[in-house]
């Protein structure tokens, strides 16, 4: 990806993070790219961040508060329970899509997190 293309983005997600009431997010995702992109690279705690900025988002809307709680709490209240929950995007035969989407997106960032802070 163009680096003014990825630039972009991540600085449209911060901001649609802290729009949407979201500041925790929007801070660990500059901090995510702050380390990802540094003079002196930290893979590690840039993988750190992106974590923590899905859980910030995903963690209230699918699990009971629980300060916890993590992202695999999340993936496991999907994988066990995803019909109950719709999606407003539709599938090929115009039915809402079910959740194992969502559920494999956030297991790319769960599984790849080898340092658990």
């Amino acid at each position: 990806m163009d680096a003014t293309v990825a630039q972009s983005a991540a600085t449209t997600t911060m901001e649609q993070a802290t729009s949407s009431g979201r500041p925790d997010a929007a801070f660990y995702l500059r901090s995510s790219w702050a380390k990802a992109y540094a003079l002196h690279p930290d893979p590690s705690g840039a993988h750190v961040g992106a974590v923590r900025a899905v859980e910030d988002v995903a963690i209230p809307l699918y699990t009971s508060p629980d300060s916890r709680a993590t992202l695999g709490h999340v993936i496991r209240e999907l994988n066990d329970n995803g019909t109950n929950y719709s999606m407003t995007i539709l599938d090929n035969q115009a039915v809402p899509a079910k959740v194992d989407t969502v559920v494999s997106l956030m297991k790319l960032p769960w599984q790849g997190h080898r340092l658990r802070l």
